[in-house]
């Protein structure tokens, strides 16, 4: 079993497997469309999914 020392001179590399939430602002109120526009293509681009999104972007102000 290591000691703390070398537990704490080798770190290890976390990973999530998943996101729940990304937030994102958007100033000013009217680049709001534009920018979840981008944030879905962006998704896409580092995403790719089997079938179809699996994931979406929200204008929180129409909730």
């Amino acid at each position: 079993m290591p000691s703390a020392s070398q537990v704490a001179n080798n770190p290890q590399l976390l990973r999530f497997t998943t996101a729940d939430q990304i937030p994102v602002k958007a100033s000013p109120p009217e680049a709001v469309p534009a920018t979840v526009g981008q944030v879905n293509e962006l998704l896409r681009q580092r995403h790719p999914a089997r079938y179809e999104d699996d994931f979406s972007a929200r204008d929180m102000s129409k909730i």
